[in-house]
């Protein structure tokens, strides 16, 4: 009985997302947020393809396949998907860029459409696919915004979706990122959309170092960062709560006076410190930041900081 209550949500999520993904031509979403708790699975589409993450505590493997093989028998029957295009992962303690795990599986890569641009998506390699769906609604704000001609810093870059819509929107686009695959990424998203001005630029450093070693102004800064990251590359350990405030001071100076700094982070018990909401104009626009596919309104925090 409990899979067929399991079935009748994921119909019925079906039916409530169907008429918006059609108005919206939207390819990648989520399609069930852990909504029933008997089972704790976060299922996301990505145009012909289900990958679902696991988020359950198994004592025994046998238990875990068994899961699997019911959940992906319901799948098949309601999204009527063959079981190869069903992939299934175990998201445990994992942070947004802190411990994005390589899979042993081949690359299944695929293009997703999302507003008129292209997005390159690997279902397999990490445990996140390289577009955070969360952020679609920023995605649509930066797009729509007017940044011809305008400077943009896309810090912590990943795979660069946020400065994509920046330079769809008319912007030069300053890409940084610590990884050098992610930074690739990012380069090949720029090019599939035809981004290919000199004036975009993609630079291999760590966020606060980038920061604190050049003196360019920006007109719109973006800030995701990992919630934690201790990469070889630097010295000492990032963690967002202790270190948002150096990060986001350091940012500020590199932010034209009439500028906008989006920072989000994905840690639940976020609090932005004090010293920076008495010494910017800082609005939390969360709420609306949170796409209609999500049912989690704690997927994540976004605040847009400007210069009193």
């Amino acid at each position: 009985m409990h899979l067929v209550d399991f079935e009748n949500r994921i119909l019925k999520n079906i039916r409530r997302l169907k008429n918006w993904l059609k108005s919206e031509q939207i390819e990648a979403y989520r399609l069930y947020d852990k909504d029933i708790p008997e089972h704790p699975y976060l299922i996301d589409i990505y145009k012909n393809y289900c990958v679902v993450y696991d988020q359950g505590n198994y004592q025994q493997e046998v238990d875990f396949s068994e899961k699997h093989q019911e959940v992906q028998g319901v799948l098949t029957k309601v999204l009527n998907l063959s079981k190869e295009h069903i992939i299934f992962k175990q998201r445990k303690k994992h942070t947004k860029g802190g411990s994005n795990e390589h899979s042993p599986h081949e690359d299944l890569i695929d293009n997703i459409q999302e507003y008129g641009l292209q997005y390159e998506v690997n279902l397999t390699r990490y445990l996140d696919c390289g577009l955070f769906l969360d952020h679609r609604p920023l995605r649509r704000w930066i797009l729509d915004s007017e940044l011809q001609k305008k400077s943009v810093l896309n810090l912590f870059c990943y795979t660069g979706s946020l400065g994509l819509c920046a330079a769809k929107a008319g912007a030069f686009v300053t890409s940084v990122d610590l990884s050098k695959s992610y930074l690739r990424w990012c380069q090949r998203n720029f090019i599939q959309n035809k981004m290919t001005s000199k004036e975009h630029s993609f630079i291999n450093d760590d966020g606060l170092t980038y920061l604190s070693t050049q003196d360019k102004k920006f007109d719109l800064i973006i800030i995701d960062p990992p919630t934690f990251s201790n990469s070889k590359k630097n010295e000492n350990d990032f963690e967002v709560q202790k270190d948002h405030t150096q990060l986001i001071s350091e940012a500020m100076k590199r932010l034209n006076q009439e500028g906008k700094l989006y920072f989000s982070t994905n840690k639940r018990d976020f609090k932005l410190a004090k010293p920076l909401l008495e010494q910017f104009k800082v609005t939390d626009i969360t709420t609306a930041s949170i796409p209609k596919d999500f049912r989690n309104p704690k997927i994540h925090y976004l605040f847009q900081i400007r210069h009193r």
